[in-house]
């Protein structure tokens, strides 16, 4: 029976089909960058940049672009935008593009009436590219350029129910640009022009160190997280001279980044775009050529699926338990007091502790899990 629960384990277990970024309809309001996009219960919107107050939803099924009412601000680059109950956000920004006048006006949307209604101002320093985020129905906003292009560090929260903002714990320095992903209600921020990352967990409100970003240095143009990696890339150096065209994937469970050579991005407009996903589709455009000092319209679809493909593939046995299949502890050849991560399938942590010469794991149901030790993977099957 335990022979049999494994292999269709090992069957059924997945990891991605590698595609290519397909070009689609170009995005209705026109050339731009800067400008911000956001989900809502599956449909996606984009909108502002470059000074404009344009607002689309896009249709996948028939590949257009749907104009809806303008945004009701004034038109803006690189604003702050989430979604929070149905509903869309946007903030902050810069009418000019120029770094000069800034804003700290908040705005939100709802799609069933196509309308747009003014909401308290954000009560921070007025800012643009700040890093945001949703976790369990509130919003984080933090960092981003302020006056004078100065770094900002504050973070603050919103909520939707009260409409208002509390200041938290800073972010742990100053940085403009930003960008942060959500795996499984806990937050991951990069970029900012430095390779240091942090997760950001809701429930403690502390910031930790996960590694290093390992790519150049950048403001990214593309932050998001699909199928429980995220996705990191695109975007410009800080003097904006230079334009990228990479993309980085982070595995939250070996605390690793790898470039994603396949996903080489094949638009050199690659600085200020705006991106979204739709269950495994990442899409990506309009943005800035520096060098042509150009911008565009365009827009790509790259998918990521999924093929047949066995855990020793995903997972590589990196350091030795045992039994495996195990019932009711498990015994691993590492030191005591080592700190021990266990997730499941699903990529949640059900364990953390320190090992004290085996692990109790009387408490897990049947199935395949991971156990993470100093940045290194391994896989067990609970099976009784």
């Amino acid at each position: 029976m335990k022979y049999m629960i494994t292999l269709i384990i090992l069957i059924s277990f997945q990891t991605e089909l590698f595609s290519q970024w397909n070009q689609i309809t170009a995005y209705g309001g026109g050339a731009t960058y800067g400008a911000f996009s956001f989900v809502i219960n599956g449909t996606a919107y984009v909108g502002g940049g470059a000074s404009s107050q344009n607002f689309y939803q896009f249709d996948p099924a028939n590949n257009k672009w749907i104009q809806k009412a303008n945004f009701g601000g004034s038109g803006r680059d690189w604003p702050f935008a989430f979604t929070i109950n149905g509903k869309g956000y946007v903030g902050g920004g810069d009418p000019t593009g120029q770094f000069t006048t800034l804003l700290n006006d908040f705005w939100e949307y709802n799609p069933a009436t196509d309308i747009w209604t003014k909401k308290g101002d954000f009560p921070g320093a007025a800012r643009d590219v700040p890093f945001t985020f949703v976790i369990n129905g509130i919003a984080y906003v933090g960092g981003g350029f302020g006056a004078n292009m100065t770094d900002l560090s504050d973070c603050w929260q919103y909520d939707s129910s009260t409409d208002s903002w509390t200041q938290i714990v800073n972010y742990p320095f100053a940085c403009a640009d930003p960008t942060a992903f959500v795996i499984n209600n806990v937050a991951y921020i990069s970029g900012g022009g430095y390779k240091n990352c942090y997760k950001f967990d809701p429930a403690t409100k502390v910031f930790s160190a996960i590694a290093d970003f390992p790519g150049d240095l950048r403001g990214p143009g593309l932050t998001l997280s699909v199928n429980g990696k995220g996705y990191v890339g695109l975007g410009e150096n800080a003097s904006f001279t230079t334009t990228y065209t990479d993309i980085w994937e982070y595995d939250p469970m070996k605390d690793q980044w790898k470039q994603r050579t396949d996903m080489i991005y094949p638009n050199t407009f690659s600085a200020f775009t705006t991106a979204f996903a739709l269950d495994s589709d990442i899409y990506v455009g309009t943005g800035v050529n520096f060098a042509s000092n150009q911008m565009t319209n365009q827009f790509y679809k790259f998918t990521l699926g999924s093929t047949l493909s066995s855990v020793e593939d995903v997972f590589p046995n990196e350091f030795n338990i045992y039994p495996n299949p195990a019932e009711d502890y498990l015994y691993v050849n590492t030191s005591e007091g080592q700190e021990i991560f266990i997730f499941n399938s699903e990529g949640n942590i059900v364990i953390e502790t320190k090992y004290s010469g085996k692990i109790d794991i009387k408490g897990l149901e049947n199935g395949i899990y991971f156990i993470r030790i100093d940045g290194k993977v391994n896989k067990f099957l609970v099976c009784r």
